[in-house]
């Protein structure tokens, strides 16, 4: 990327968002083995290797995404940007101007507390949960940047069966794979205060997956493994039952059911889940989950038993802890995480499940955690991580190292926690310079192939005030 003279932030602000604009930037195509593995093998055996080897080798990249976002600025309607409260106090309010730049408002964001560094989105208040002008620059900023397959929560949208069908549509324009992962169902599961609740749940959200499977499954944009259409369903905690091995039988035994009911017109689905609780180091390798009680993600027969195909954590494998240990050095503390990633994937190829690499470039939600704050409980600052370009690079590249064949980034823009891979203001390259694509621009060096900033959407799709 060409940097500008340093104008201050909304100098270089007002030049980046012109020039990505106007569509300077051009996409390049990158080499990948589906599109040129037969025409290049006789090549390859000749020992002609127009390309490195190692870019067909590259795992699946999936990314979480969020559509629940709104920007009525007429209404005043700024659902998800809203809420909680700041690491002062306050309740977070979008049509209040916060500055100190003339574009930043009062968003309810998880960066901003002390040493967490301010992230602000790169378009500003936007609405990508009716502007499909909004998701097109999103799916097409994660395809450029490798990403294979948008992991759509569904959180906020309930059993609106428009969801996945606007959603689909954007991607085959776009080229990316998309699925479903059914965050609701995992509240629904955790909250079930007995068994009978719990089976009729798991009941409901079978009917739920059904219909998402016989109206998307057969969608050329529905992203399938081996041709089944994948579907996710993480579960929470249960809600009753002896802490420990009582609580992991429980679940397991409700994912079974679940796993029995899906099956859709002969087409048996891709099923994988995580569970939603922070997955870290605890002392000694491992990816326990902490704090306890409650099922870990440690694969075991009883979970392959499930029938669903892998299980993965949804904060990823003790990064978090890792980078805030104060006992050991970069050098040990990268070796470790690569150990953890090595003890997943063996733990889960041992049990025939596929291995799904969780990676994260973020996680911070202190400020929307100041005095009542929207429910979330505390955050332990050893959880938390800043957006650090190092620290992603060595997980992008040691999940990659790992031989995984799927790497799960958390997240693409859960801006309440930070755990934001989604441009934005504030994100610093390797260097210390400001360049709010910076996170991308480092997933596309680690698969091999170079970003290029799409160009934006309409002006009406973005913030006025940017």
């Amino acid at each position: 990327m060409m940097h500008e003279p340093d104008r201050g932030i909304l100098g270089k602000r007002k030049c980046h968002l012109e020039r990505t604009r106007n569509g300077t930037m051009q996409d390049f195509p990158v080499c990948n083995a589906k599109n040129h593995q037969a025409p290049l093998l006789p090549l390859i055996l000749a020992g002609i290797v127009l390309f490195p080897f190692q870019a067909w080798c590259k795992p699946v990249v999936h990314a979480m995404y969020y559509s629940y976002f709104k920007a009525d600025f007429a209404a005043g309607d700024f659902f998800q940007w809203n809420g909680y409260r700041s690491w002062e106090g306050r309740v977070h309010n979008p049509n209040v101007h916060l500055g100190p730049e003339a574009w930043r408002y009062d968003l309810s964001l998880g960066s901003g507390a002390p040493g967490s560094g301010i992230h602000y989105p790169f378009l500003g208040r936007y609405d990508n949960f009716s502007d499909d002008e909004v998701v097109l620059w999103q799916f097409r900023c994660m395809k450029k940047a490798g990403i294979n397959a948008v992991c759509a929560s569904n959180l906020a949208h309930g059993a609106d069966p428009d969801f996945p069908a606007r959603l689909l549509g954007i991607a085959r324009d776009v080229g990316i794979g998309l699925y479903v992962l059914d965050e609701n169902g995992a509240g629904e599961l955790g909250s079930a205060p007995n068994q009978q609740a719990l089976d009729d749940a798991v009941d409901d959200l079978v009917a739920k997956c059904n219909a998402t499977l016989v109206g998307h499954g057969a969608d050329e944009a529905y992203f399938k493994i081996d041709t089944r259409p994948v579907y996710s369903l993480p579960f929470w905690i249960p809600a009753f039952g002896e802490p420990g091995a009582e609580q992991v039988q429980i679940m397991q035994n409700a994912l079974a059911r679940f796993k029995t009911g899906v099956t859709v017109a002969g087409r048996e689905p891709w099923l994988y889940s995580s569970n939603v609780y922070v997955a870290n180091f605890s002392g000694s390798l491992s990816y326990d989950v902490n704090p306890p009680p409650g099922p870990t993600v440690h694969m075991s027969q009883a979970w392959a038993d499930t029938g669903f195909e892998s299980f993965t954590c949804w904060d990823p494998l003790g990064i978090q802890e890792q980078y805030n240990r104060q006992d050991v050095d970069e050098g040990v503390r990268d070796n470790n995480l690569s150990q953890a990633f090595a003890t997943y994937v063996s733990n889960q190829q041992a049990f025939g499940a596929t291995p799904i690499v969780p990676i994260q470039p973020g996680f911070d939600r202190r400020n929307n955690e100041g005095p009542g704050a929207g429910g979330l409980p505390p955050t332990d600052p050893k959880f938390t991580t800043p957006h650090d370009p190092a620290y992603w690079r060595v997980q992008v590249r040691r999940g990659i190292d790992s031989g995984t064949p799927h790497l799960w980034i958390a997240q693409w823009d859960e801006w309440h926690e930070d755990q934001t891979l989604e441009p934005a203001w504030g994100f610093r390259d390797e260097s210390g310079r400001e360049d709010p694509f910076t996170f991308l621009r480092i997933l596309a060096e680690e698969l091999g192939r170079t970003f290029f900033e799409p160009s934006l959407p309409p002006e009406s799709s973005v913030d006025p005030a940017i």
